[in-house]
């Protein structure tokens, strides 16, 4: 029990670490956008190819909200857009949506190693926190839909009627993270099942 709690104990302070860092990651990120933009290829939608953003997905065409489905080859030009304050900004609170989502669940995953650090290894309270974290994982894939959408039309609503656009993606990733949070539930559901007959059992006894 010694050796879980002081696993418990670095885990804790490594996830509230984890916790505090992310926005401020993606606050230094969008200040210092503009000398970062030939890295940025994830998690925008898209991919930089010399100073410009080449679509290559469903795309929606925002003057006319006619859906193009299919694929498209859409230099959108960044000089523009980039430049603009407001837009660092506005990329910055569309970027903690999804983070938003990830801060809660590493919360969640404080909220367990601390449970563990007190020797709670069982309780409905260690299920909670595993419930709740295999739902953000499906906020998380909500969210980044969310995100792509928004993101890609901040970034070239400044262009042309005809290339002012919004692209978002769903792929073999998400589906995995999908599952991923149902394994979390089904976990979190044995765990429930099984506190509860133990407690039948002790009531026996």
């Amino acid at each position: 029990m010694k050796k879980i709690r002081k696993i418990s104990f670095f885990y804790r302070i490594f996830f509230q670490l984890i916790f505090f860092l992310l926005p401020f990651a993606a606050a230094t990120y969008w200040i210092f956008f503009n000398s970062s933009i030939s890295n940025f290829a994830t998690p925008l939608p898209m991919a930089i190819l010399n100073g410009a953003l080449a679509h290559n997905l469903f795309a929606m065409n925002v003057k006319f909200s006619k859906l193009m489905i299919g694929t498209s080859n859409v230099l959108v030009t960044t000089s523009a857009v980039f430049s603009s304050v407001q837009i660092k900004f506005f990329g910055f609170l569309i970027t903690m949506l999804p983070m938003a989502v990830i801060m809660y669940g590493v919360h969640q995953l404080v909220k367990l190693f601390k449970l563990y650090g007190q020797a709670i290894i069982f309780s409905q309270a260690n299920i909670l926190c595993f419930r709740n974290i295999g739902f953000s994982i499906f906020a998380w894939v909500i969210s980044t839909k969310i995100y792509d959408i928004l993101i890609t039309y901040l970034l070239t609503h400044n262009n042309p009627p005809a290339y002012q656009l919004v692209t978002t993606k769903f792929g073999t990733q998400d589906l995995v993270v999908i599952l991923t949070g149902f394994i979390i539930l089904l976990i979190s559901w044995i765990m429930n099942e099984g506190r509860k007959l133990k407690e039948e059992n002790d009531q026996m006894i």
